[in-house]
């Protein structure tokens, strides 16, 4: 039993939302694929799986009925705390929402934690912004005290 055309819109719209994100890997068609392509930004790698589903709006019972076997594939990628999960869902009318996938639960990113498109509103087409992650930088610290290789022992 087929599962019905690939989301080619959809995956084309996220890739174009994730390339201002980061750097984009997509993956190529084939079998046994866990999720469809990964971001990589300074600290952590994102592995996206893109959804298109028909109704517009969906509440969280509806989102894990319509999209379980997604959610079961990409749980099946090992979540680090630099490398992470998520699920993009596109409706016919164009809005996305995002979530983590965690391995117990699916946590939304908040309409808050969302920039914002030029006229306010979450349809996102084109010019779409996707989910905020200025929190992350590729500044790093500096070691505080002197560091020495575990290996080769402390200094003398």
């Amino acid at each position: 039993m087929t599962r019905g055309r690939p989301p080619d819109q959809a995956i084309r719209e996220a890739l174009e939302i994730a390339e201002r994100q980061g750097r984009v890997c997509r993956n190529t068609r084939g079998r046994g694929l866990l999720y469809d392509f990964t971001i990589h930004l300074a600290l952590i790698t994102i592995c996206v799986e893109v959804k298109r589903i028909r109704a517009t709006n969906c509440d969280m019972e509806r989102i894990l009925s319509a999209c379980h076997r997604e959610i079961v594939r990409i749980r099946r990628v090992p979540a680090t705390a630099v490398f992470i999960r998520e699920l993009w869902i596109r409706s016919p009318v164009g809005t996305w929402q995002y979530f983590l996938v965690l391995d117990d639960c699916l946590v939304e990113i908040p309409e808050e934690a969302m920039p914002k498109s030029p006229t306010g509103s979450r349809l996102l087409r084109e010019n779409a912004p996707g989910p905020d992650r200025s929190p992350v930088t590729g500044e790093t610290s500096d070691p505080k005290g002197n560091y020495f290789c575990p290996f080769m022992g402390p200094p003398k």
